[in-house]
């Protein structure tokens, strides 16, 4: 995919400490964006050194979890570009793995309010710019448990699913502003998160079997479809769902 110059614009990554969101603001800075990571408060030393040796504007440490902590990544934020962002990419999300008739609330609500709620705050807070300067682009990063939502991930996968359909939400009421709204949405991508998992010989072939392409994915398989996204180049696409899993979607 061919990107058009885009080095004007700034950038916002959530969860780019590693894995996808890492090689999304890797791909956005070599197309001139000008990014800006974010990860967790315990990321701070090894996000901050990413960022100084990517030529990035910087780096943000902020639990999303809570309300507060949504607020203070927006002010965070602005503090470092007070004209706004153009790109908000929302990669950030956790999982926590259990059969559906032992998940605990806590951790149910956990993933919706980092999947689904700190996503949403961020899109309110962070596109006024957006709007006002008739050029903008928010990337949601969802999953293929959108339609193939595995058993153990039962708020994660709906969460996703909520995610995506928020997306084309904002697509219709944002588009006619300049700003579009997608998702992108990774199959079983080789990242810190899933390493455990797929280092088990058998679990990894269950998920090889489901895969057409007959791999696991990279970030850097995400990071190409991201960058084309958030360019001029996809200026007419508006509400789409962009899977990068192989062919998962469609087994």
């Amino acid at each position: 995919m061919t990107t058009s110059a885009i080095s004007d614009k700034s950038a916002l990554i959530t969860g780019s400490a590693t894995g996808i969101g890492l090689a999304i603001a890797l791909a956005l800075a070599r197309d001139g964006v000008r990014v800006v990571l974010h990860g967790l408060p315990g990321q701070r030393a090894a996000t901050t050194a990413l960022a100084n040796s990517m030529g990035a504007l910087g780096s943000l440490h902020v639990d999303l979890q809570t309300e507060s902590g949504v607020q203070e990544l927006v002010e965070q934020c602005d503090e470092l570009l007070p004209d706004g962002i153009d790109i908000l990419v929302l990669n950030a999300a956790i999982e926590r793995r259990a059969p559906w008739d032992q998940l605990s609330r806590g951790d149910a609500e956990l993933q919706l309010a980092v999947n689904l709620l700190a996503p949403l705050g961020l899109t309110q807070k962070l596109t006024s710019g957006m709007r006002s300067r008739g050029w903008g682009r928010v990337l949601f990063v969802g999953s293929v448990q959108q339609v193939r939502p595995h058993p153990q991930l039962i708020a994660y996968a709906a969460a996703k699913a909520a995610l995506e359909n928020m997306a084309r939400n904002l697509a219709v009421q944002l588009g006619a502003s300049g700003v579009t709204v997608n998702t992108l949405s990774p199959g079983a991508i080789e990242t810190d998160m899933n390493r455990a998992v797929l280092n088990d010989p058998e679990y990894r072939a269950a998920v090889l079997s489901r895969i057409p392409a007959g791999r696991v994915g990279t970030p850097a398989d995400c990071a190409a479809a991201a960058s084309f996204l958030c360019s001029d180049g996809a200026a007419y696409i508006n509400g789409a769902n962009l899977f990068i899993d192989g062919g998962m979607a469609v087994r």
